[in-house]
């Protein structure tokens, strides 16, 4: 294979990459806006900073934790000491949705990188 076909192969593979990461952060938005039909009480909000808190903790141990994500939980709690529980809510699911990405692009990147090592 000569190595302007290696070069557009790469193109191509990185342009799937970058559709379906938009793709998938597209569907994880709905996911979530849809969601929000829950009620915004003290106990969803407390339930659902768990889990952000969770999502945050695997990022960091897999090395690619988002920056904005640790903000996003603090700005959650910050919107529970005012009791603004549906503000509390959309932080909490947003910085859990950030933990949830930022492990999957971990786990991708753990494989991809060897297709952009020139050989």
């Amino acid at each position: 294979m000569g190595l302007g076909r290696v070069s557009e192969a790469r193109k191509v593979k990185s342009g799937i990459f970058l559709l379906l990461l938009g793709l998938t952060v597209l569907c994880t938005t709905q996911q979530v806006s849809l969601a929000m039909e829950a009620p915004a009480n003290e106990e969803t909000v407390a339930y659902e900073l768990a889990l952000a808190e969770a999502s945050r903790q695997r990022a960091a141990e897999a090395g690619a934790e988002w920056l904005e994500t640790g903000s996003l939980i603090e700005q959650a709690k910050h919107a529970v000491e005012n009791e603004d529980w549906r503000q509390a809510l959309v932080l909490a699911r947003r910085a859990k949705q950030q933990g949830e990405l930022a492990v999957e692009q971990a786990g991708r990147e753990s494989v991809a990188w060897r297709d952009r090592v020139i050989q």
